[in-house]
């Protein structure tokens, strides 16, 4: 049932017994992610059994074991016994989606504790085939009709694509895997008509502050493209002065490596021609990054 690689890189295999009967099998077709494990090394898993569908958790703490501490199905919580996909976020929480949407189990040590599994539901009804946690804590949430980002708690839908919102760069709204690339903020689908690539702001933030990279540099205004902010660390703030230190524009960070200005200042008039600092900064101040940008108005 588990096929287990040890540090020492030998194999073992063990069965899964949940509330004492042996699974026949986790899964019986393509899951996008079956298995994840949370911030205290304990494996959760999803189980396709007919008898035990639902998610399990062994409670092992990293040690291999093969009893199930705790079975979660809808009469805990969750949307559907059909899941299709788990994964760990950030915030250590577990994302199940299933055939009617997602559940949040929001405290993994006791998840059938009252209030342990978020009452509301994303994408609540939709077919849910993978969920990606982007560097920035958001979800990326793949459906049989497009997809949907939602916010890093799961309360907002931020954006949602299809084929017809996207232009056809999204080749097809049956979508059944999301890959992150952290360095570049590149989220990757693959739909049943191929694979299709975008870029997002959401790249993995630097561990300390060096130089802020600046670009476009000079940059035209008023413009349509925003000024990108490149080098900041985990939830930065942003500040652009003028040469000689007088504040023009304060600006909070998406959270990851990346931000933007739209070259106007705190009134929301579209600043002179002439030679900016732009600072980067945390929120408590220990950390700071600078660069310049040349703006001409036009």
């Amino acid at each position: 049932m588990l096929a287990v690689r040890k540090p020492d890189g030998t194999w073992r295999h063990v069965p899964v017994y949940v509330e004492g009967t042996k699974v026949d099998r986790l899964i019986d077709r393509p899951v996008n992610r079956c298995l994840a494990v949370d911030a205290s090394d304990n494996l959760w898993a999803v189980v396709k059994d007919p008898a035990l569908k639902g998610v399990i958790a062994l409670a092992n703490g990293g040690s291999i074991d093969s009893i199930a501490a705790v079975h979660i199905t809808s009469a805990n919580g969750l949307p559907s016994d059909d899941a299709s996909t788990i994964v760990v976020d950030r915030d250590n929480e577990i994302w199940v989606g299933t055939n009617r949407g997602i559940a949040i189990i929001l405290d993994p040590s006791n998840p059938l504790v009252s209030g342990g599994i978020a009452t509301y539901r994303p994408a609540n009804g939709l077919t849910v085939n993978a969920i990606a946690v982007d560097p920035l804590n958001q979800k990326w949430v793949a459906t049989s009709e497009g997809v949907i980002l939602y916010s890093p708690d799961g309360t907002q839908a931020l954006a949602s694509y299809t084929v017809e919102s996207t232009s056809g760069k999204l080749i097809d709204n049956d979508v059944k895997s999301i890959a992150i690339d952290p360095g570049t903020g590149t989220v990757y689908f693959g739909t049943t008509g191929g694979l299709a690539a975008f870029s997002t702001p959401a790249v993995a933030p630097k561990a300390q502050f060096d130089k802020l990279s600046v670009y476009p540099n000079p940059y035209l205004v008023p413009n349509g493209t925003l000024l990108t902010v490149d080098g900041l660390v985990a939830n930065s703030s942003i500040k652009v002065l003028t040469i000689d230190g007088r504040l023009v524009r304060e600006i909070k960070t998406p959270g990851g490596r990346i931000g933007f200005w739209d070259g106007r200042d705190n009134q929301g008039n579209v600043v002179a021609s002439g030679v900016y600092i732009i600072v980067g900064f945390t929120q408590d101040g220990s950390q700071a990054g600078s660069g310049k940008v040349a703006v001409i108005r036009h």
